[in-house]
């Protein structure tokens, strides 16, 4: 009985104590009412801003533990408020009146100035999921398995957007990652895309993930004796005004830049035309110069034909010469002086032909004509030689009828003849008559040329001239032929060495044509390049804008986290931190035993001792 009243003593003093030192703070608000005595006012609270700050707390691998809210209300006149938001319960954070929560409603008596209330969540979706791995020697580990491991530590943190959430904060907000690594247990720091600075005895390792992007980052160290305290990371509204300078200069830069490579490019262009021209030039110059090749050795192989029948020339020049000087001598030349006035008098004789000719004939015709008239006279009547007997009986012995008998036989011999001949002879006749008419036309024209022969008796003078630039021509010729000779050595000797020359052309004509490939692709390039900045100064203010515009965030109204009916939202702040990395556990000391103990300590090693006086 005594020992049972000695515990209840005790039991006492420590229900006081604890009641003294822990004074209750918070009040369980779901089934209470607020307090009534601190309600001074039934009116609204008039808020004029409220801000979020949500905290969290992550395991090693950045999923979520435990989060809640702290609310801070602005108010500007006190009295009854209402906000909204998915809570598993909610506290008091200014005052110890209660505040209640139903229905994603919080509702309480706030006074004017700054109210905080707290609201716990479960199961809270976070804007971004955060990935945490561990490698230690290049083997992923658990983070349990690392408190005092050694080695060559890796904590690698991506970050992206998380599914079904609002995309409003993974946006517009700013990722800052803090690793703390304590220098007396990390050693060769290093984080690619990271700030490393001094915290005192620690590193601090800042990495950094901008609105909208996603991050992967890796922070390297070697350790020993391992343990850290957790992983800050906080995320805030991005913002960075930018004053941007006068980009007109440069843009009008960019704008000459463009002008001088559109003048390059109709440049390159006419370049271009000109090289094919060429090239197309180059091309026929190579065709003519395979002709001039195969002239020249068809050429080369008649040298020797030219060079013999050159000296028969020479020859054939030298025998005339010779001959002339031998058979047109002065003599020779005065003999043709003397034919000429020989055919002088004569041409005067033969233009009296034509007319002599022209009187025969005219005779001619008379003679015959009046030869057919006297015959046409002869009577057509024919004596019968009975009528002759009677005419000789009649008169016998005369002689004049003998010579009547022998004269009318004679006629009609002569009328009979000329029946049978007239025609022919009339046709002699017109026929010499038409062969006169010739003559006497051949005679003129003979007469007409030798006319022309007479005017050109400066022929002899021409003879002469003939003679002597024959002598000439021949003396002359001697060294043309000596010409011959060394123009058929020039040609052989250029047929020799010309194939080379062709060669020359033929390679010329194929560098032209790279050449106008070269021009053409350059023609394209810098076609390319003009298309590509024509329009280079809109580009680059676009992009200047595109760049300012992805860091000015200014334009963004702040949203509320917990509930999209929460209004006027000044700021909205996430806080989260991983659990920490503890030391090994060691073993107590005399030293740690005979520690100064707290109230609590005492009372708590009070009872032991009770206890375990009891138990003995």
């Amino acid at each position: 009985m005594k020992k049972t009243s000695k515990l209840f003593c005790m039991l006492l003093a420590m229900i006081i104590t604890l009641s003294v030192v822990a004074v209750p703070i918070f009040a369980d608000n779901n089934d209470t009412d607020m307090n009534n005595d601190s309600v001074k006012s039934n009116s609204a609270a008039i808020i004029d801003s409220k801000d979020e700050v949500v905290y969290a707390t992550l395991d090693y691998n950045g999923e979520t533990i435990e989060a809640y809210v702290v609310n801070i209300l602005d108010v500007a006149s006190s009295g009854l408020f209402t906000d909204f938001g998915t809570y598993a319960s909610v506290e008091n954070l200014t005052t110890t009146d209660a505040v209640k929560y139903k229905n994603d409603a919080v509702t309480g008596y706030a006074e004017q100035g700054k109210f905080y209330y707290q609201g716990n969540i479960d199961y809270a979706k976070l804007p971004w999921n955060i990935d945490i791995t561990y490698t230690l020697d290049g083997n992923e580990i658990l983070a349990d398995n690392l408190s005092g491991a050694s080695g060559r530590l890796g904590i690698n943190i991506k970050t992206s957007k998380a599914p079904n959430i609002d995309s409003t904060f993974y946006d517009h907000y700013i990722l800052q990652m803090s690793v703390t690594l304590a220098t007396s247990k990390c050693d060769n720091i290093a984080a690619e895309g990271a700030t490393i600075a001094n915290s005192g005895t620690d590193k601090l390792v800042t990495i950094t993930a901008l609105p909208g992007k996603d991050s992967d980052n890796t922070v390297t160290a070697d350790v020993q004796n391992f343990s850290m305290a957790g992983i800050s990371i906080n995320a805030v509204p991005y913002n960075m005004n930018i004053d941007m300078p006068d980009t007109s200069e440069m843009t009008g830069q960019f704008s000459t830049l463009s002008d001088g490579i559109a003048q390059l490019d109709g440049g390159v262009a006419m370049l271009k035309e000109g090289a094919a021209q060429f090239a197309d030039g180059q091309v026929l110059i190579s065709e003519g110069s395979i002709e001039i090749m195969d002239g020249l050795e068809q050429l080369n192989l008649a040298s020797d034909t030219i060079v013999q029948g050159s000296k028969e020339i020479r020859e054939a020049l030298a025998l005339i010469s010779e001959t002339i000087n031998e058979s047109l001598t002065d003599d020779d030349i005065q003999e043709i002086q003397d034919l000429y006035e020989e055919l002088e008098n004569l041409n005067e004789i033969l233009k009296d032909v034509p007319a002599v000719l022209e009187g025969m004939n005219s005779a001619s015709t008379a003679l015959f004509n009046a030869l057919k008239i006297a015959i046409d006279a002869i009577p057509d009547e024919e004596l019968t030689n009975e009528e002759i007997r009677e005419l000789y009986d009649a008169n016998p012995g005369s002689s004049a009828l003998n010579t009547l008998v022998r004269t009318y036989y004679a006629a009609q011999t002569v009328k009979t003849t000329f029946e049978a001949l007239g025609p022919a002879l009339e046709s002699s006749n017109e026929s010499m008559a038409a062969t006169m008419r010739i003559l006497s036309s051949e005679i003129e024209t003979l007469t007409k040329q030798a006319d022309e022969l007479l005017q050109n008796q400066e022929m002899i003078d021409q003879l002469k001239m003939l003679r002597e630039g024959l002598q000439l021509l021949a003396e002359n010729y001697k060294d043309f032929d000596a010409g011959i000779v060394q123009f058929t050595n020039g040609v052989s000797m250029l047929a020799d060495n010309y194939p080379d020359f062709d060669a020359g052309l033929s390679d010329a004509a194929d560098g032209f044509s790279q050449l106008k490939d070269g021009i053409d692709a350059l023609n394209a390039g810098s076609h390319q390049l003009y298309n590509g900045t024509k329009d280079l100064p809109q580009i680059v203010e676009n992009a200047i804008n595109s760049m300012t515009a992805e860091y000015d965030h200014s334009d963004f109204s702040p949203v509320s986290y917990t509930s999209e009916k929460n209004t006027n939202i000044g700021s909205v702040q996430f806080v989260f931190s991983t659990n920490p990395i503890a030391e090994p556990p060691v073993e107590a000391t005399e030293d740690e035993n005979d520690k100064e103990l707290t109230i609590i300590d005492r009372i708590v090693n009070l009872f032991k001792k009770i206890f375990g006086k009891e138990d003995k």
